[in-house]
């Protein structure tokens, strides 16, 4: 990464981060979301906790020289199976790793076009599409693993009702 971006952006990471974290927060109620700003303990707020640690992993891997999408995979997988458990959209569940673009942009401003880092600022967003791409993966694995439980349940569910409760005593599982 560009030493310059990475200096602007290590300068600017705790609004960066809050400008994230409050775009992550969107597709909950307000009354989740105030819960999420007041608890920090991520025992008792483990949303919330998720959600600072994947900010933090996909922002440090970011600056980091060379891109390691593999660095985040726990704390990502964390965040986008709270959607995929959530019926949260595939957009919101996944989506929310190109909202760190916006952040970046914000946070940035006109400073990162005027001093001439638009080709590392690009190379920044080329590694988020990665990231978003690597959270929608994440998203259909969990949802697919999700429809075949309940495809388990409901075939163990119709098994036990048509066979005969005799049957059933005396034969070996």
């Amino acid at each position: 990464m560009n030493p310059h971006l990475k200096k602007l952006l290590s300068d600017r990471k705790s609004a960066v981060l809050e400008e994230w974290r409050e775009v992550m927060m969107r597709p909950f109620s307000k009354e989740f979301q105030g819960f999420v700003r007041r608890q920090p303990d991520p025992f008792a707020n483990p949303v919330g906790g998720a959600i600072r640690e994947v900010t933090e992993a996909v922002f440090e891997a970011l600056l980091a020289d060379e891109w390691d999408g593999g660095r985040f995979a726990r704390e990502l997988d964390q965040v986008v199976r709270i959607g995929a458990v959530q019926d949260i959209a595939p957009s919101q569940a996944a989506g929310f790793t190109l909202a760190f673009k916006g952040a970046l942009r914000q946070a940035l401003g006109a400073e990162a076009a005027s001093n001439g880092m638009g080709p590392a600022l690009q190379e920044a967003e080329a590694r988020l599409d990665a990231v978003a791409l690597q959270a929608f993966d994440l998203y259909l694995a969990c949802r697919e693993k999700i429809y075949e439980l309940r495809v388990h349940d409901i075939k163990r569910g119709v098994r036990a009702f048509i066979e005969p409760t005799s049957e059933r005593q005396f034969q070996p599982q």
